[in-house]
């Protein structure tokens, strides 16, 4: 029971993780592309 909520946990913080790092490369790329669109 226990191996399996360790389990759960790794997931939903690699999950977690995955989305912030998404999460920054959009924050890279919008800005550049709204850049690209005012200009």
């Amino acid at each position: 029971m226990f191996k399996n909520f360790m389990m759960i946990f790794a997931i939903i913080f690699g999950l977690c993780f995955l989305a912030i790092n998404i999460a920054n490369v959009y924050h890279i790329i919008i800005p550049s592309n709204k850049k690209y669109l005012y200009n």
